[in-house]
């Protein structure tokens, strides 16, 4: 498999990037494969219309006990309105956030952790990328 990151690809694709900094990474297959593996189709939905979803994140980044999974693991999430995100985070955090509108929260009973090796990761609903995870908010040493 062949791979580059976005940054370089729009670098030579001469493309504006809207962010400076950016999570993802395009991978080219280089051999044919036997309808093996199906490529995920990326959501266009508007934020609005995912609230309330069961989705899956997956992610690479350390377990419980501190080490590097060999296989890439998954999390059952629910996407919540802005409202209660920032709802949320003022409880743990004792003071106002604002989460900009292009970010999507979610949340899971038991809760779930997501570590720096899971960002860039896919959130999924029904096989379909609704987004890029871009890490915790709040993070763990914001509430202590």
């Amino acid at each position: 498999m062949w791979w580059i990151t976005y940054n370089q690809w729009t670098t030579q694709m001469r493309l504006h990037m809207e962010f400076p900094s950016n999570d993802i990474a395009v991978a080219k297959l280089l051999r044919t494969t036997r309808n093996q593996i199906i490529p995920a189709t990326l959501s266009i939905t508007p934020n609005i219309r995912m609230y309330r979803l069961k989705v899956q994140v997956a992610g690479c980044g350390l377990s419980n006990d501190n080490v590097s999974p060999q296989i890439i693991q998954t999390a059952k999430l629910k996407i919540i309105k802005k409202i209660e995100c920032e709802a949320i985070a003022m409880r743990l955090l004792g003071h106002r956030e604002i989460i900009e509108e292009r970010y999507l929260c979610t949340i899971a009973n038991p809760y779930t952790l997501l570590s720096s090796g899971d960002s860039g990761g896919p959130l999924f609903y029904r096989n379909i990328i609704l987004g890029i995870n871009v890490g915790n908010y709040p993070s763990l040493n914001d509430c202590m």
